[in-house]
Parts: structure tokens; sequence; C-alpha cells
């Protein structure tokens, strides 16, 4: 099959989006799987590396925006742009717009305020990289699987910014610009607490939204403002949302929306998300989310000494955050914090 024909199936299998019209889902993965098949035999591997290679990285080139996105395009813009030139997002100017950013400023996390006097943000992307090792046994046996290799360095490529924008977004919680009314910090659901940051940010656009994981939005309860019955009968909505989702879709008119949260590993003791942090956005206003990626994806390898091939794969990027005042941010500290970073 060719290789554009292999690029278009690997973004649908990814994606889920785009499906070929003669394939269904299920026939796109397990086409993809038995292409990438010949690449089991370690002498066809060993030939047409590169054209493995190049697969890969244009797939991640295209898939890795589209997860980024699907998981924080509400509140974040993404741009990408070729090896060498600059990163600049635009700022939407007047009186309310932000000078203060939250990102890396060092190679070690290390996460601070700095000023940002003029209207364009430029970034300065670095390299973060991984690797998935391959045994040189699995190739003569048959156990390795291409396509999860595949999978894995597209998801490690993916996890990498999303720790990243997490970092950055939980440092911002102590950005020194951010007002006191639009932070809390709380040992559990505090109703009074979360209503008074939604009064806030509602001040700066028709509708706001909770985005938080199914683990805090799980705590959420909708209860009346005023004195009366000591156990109120909730809305049979509610009951309905806690049936078929396990949470409340809306918290006294505001949507909630859901981060997708998984394993950093297969141990399953680290979550890549920390369910601790709400962030409360207004609809409308710039999103506080920065996110630039140059160049796209670089795949290569390298024998180690026991024989084995560590297949790396890099890219490069950076993440910031506006620290202003049209958004809040709400933590739960009685929620488990053993996420990855």
């Amino acid at each position: 099959m060719e290789l554009s024909k292999l690029i278009e199936l690997g973004v649908a299998a990814a994606t889920k989006e785009n499906i070929p019209a003669e394939y269904s889902l299920s026939d796109v993965n397990e086409t993809l799987r038995e292409e990438l098949k010949a690449f089991n035999n370690y002498s066809y591997y060993r030939a047409n590396k590169l054209a493995l290679f190049q697969l890969i990285e244009e797939i991640a080139n295209i898939v890795v925006p589209k997860k980024v996105i699907a998981q924080f395009g509400s509140f974040a813009e993404v741009q990408t742009v070729n090896v060498g030139e600059k990163i600049v997002f635009k700022q939407r100017t007047g009186v309310s717009r932000g000078k203060r950013f939250v990102t890396v400023a060092s190679e070690y996390g290390t996460y601070r305020t700095f000023n940002v006097d003029a209207r364009d943000i430029t970034m300065s992307p670095r390299v973060y990289a991984g690797a998935a090792i391959l045994e040189i046994g699995d190739f003569l046996t048959g156990r390795v699987d291409m396509s999860e290799l595949m999978d894995i360095i597209i998801e490690g490529l993916s996890d990498s910014i999303y720790n990243e924008v997490q970092g950055a977004l939980k440092a911002a919680i102590n950005a020194e610009d951010r007002p006191a009314a639009n932070k809390a910090t709380v040992a559990g659901f505090d109703a009074a607490e979360l209503d008074k940051l939604i009064a806030t940010v509602e001040a700066y656009g028709d509708s706001v939204t909770i985005y938080c994981t199914k683990a805090f939005a799980s705590t959420l309860v909708n209860v009346p403002g005023w004195a009366g019955d000591a156990n109120p009968m909730t809305a049979l909505a509610d009951y309905n949302d806690v049936r078929e989702m396990g949470y409340i879709g809306r918290y006294k008119g505001t949507n909630v929306v859901l981060l997708s949260q998984s394993f950093v590993d297969e141990n399953n003791d680290a979550k890549l998300v920390d369910d601790q942090y709400a962030y409360i956005i207004p609809a409308g206003k710039e999103k506080p989310v920065k996110i630039g990626i140059e160049g796209g994806t670089l795949i290569d390898e390298q024998r180690l000494q026991d024989g084995s091939i560590e297949v790396s794969a890099q890219h490069m990027f950076d993440v910031a955050v506006v620290a202003n005042n049209y958004w809040a941010i709400y933590r739960n500290t009685e929620l488990d914090s053993n996420y990855s970073i």
C-alpha cells in the first residue's frame, strides 16, 4: 500500500475521523495492523525502517495537534509552525488584556510569572523526547506489533503536551496578578466558594464553563442558596445525570465539561491529570492557554549494548497560560493528588 494511503488510515484510526468511504472504523484498524505486520520481521524492518519512521512522523504531525485540541481546544489556542519559524500569538487589545503569563522558565520545569508588555506573545519551544525499546528477540519471535509501537509514540508525544499545560495551569493559581476573587483552595466541595468564583467569571462572558476531571465533577451538588429543608430533594435531572454519567452536567446553570483522564503507565498509580483542580472559564474571551508547536515529529533509532533497539521520538513546543482576572481556579485538596508531574 502507498505511504499516503497508510498515513490516511493511520490518522483515521487514531482520531476516528474522516474514515475512508470504503472502510468501517474496525476495517481501518485491521487494515493498518495488517499492513504494518511486515515490519515485525527484523530483516524487513532493517531494510525499510526509514519508510516506517516517515509514516509515524507524518501521522504524529497530524494526530498530536488534533488530540491536544480535543482535550484543551475549548480554552486553548494551538499554533503549529515550521522549523525555524517564530511562534507568535496575537493578544486581544483592550483594557483587560493580559500582561502576565505563567510558563516554563527553565529546563527543570520551574514555573514562574513574567511580564509581556507587547501585544504579541513570542514563544521559545524546547525539545521533548521519549523512547520505546524494541528487543531483538521480539522481532524474531513475532511478539512485536508495530501498530502498537506507533500508538505508544503518539500517545507519549501528546501526553508530554498535556503535562506542560497542566503544570502551567496549576502554577497560575499563584500568579502575581491573580486576584483573590479568582481562586479558591478548599478541603472538599464548598458551594459558597465555587459560587463566588462563578459569579466573578460571569462578569466577563455570557456563559461560563467548569472544566475538570470526572473525579472532581462527581463532588458537585446542586443545592438551593436559601434556608429551608435540611435535606431538599435534588432535581430529577440531576439524578438522571448521576445515574447515566456519574456527575451532574450543569451546576447552577454552569456547564460542566470533563477533561479526559488516564494513567501514565500500566501500574495505574499516577494519573495524567490532577483531579484536584477545576478551571472556570467564560465564553467569548481570549483563550487563556497558548500552545505553540514548532516543526514536526522526528523519529530515530539507536542500537543499545544489549542488542535491543531504542526507537526515539521528539518534538518541540512551548506552553503559556494567561494569568488574568477573567477566569478562575478551584482546588479541592481532598481529592487524590497522585498525578504525573
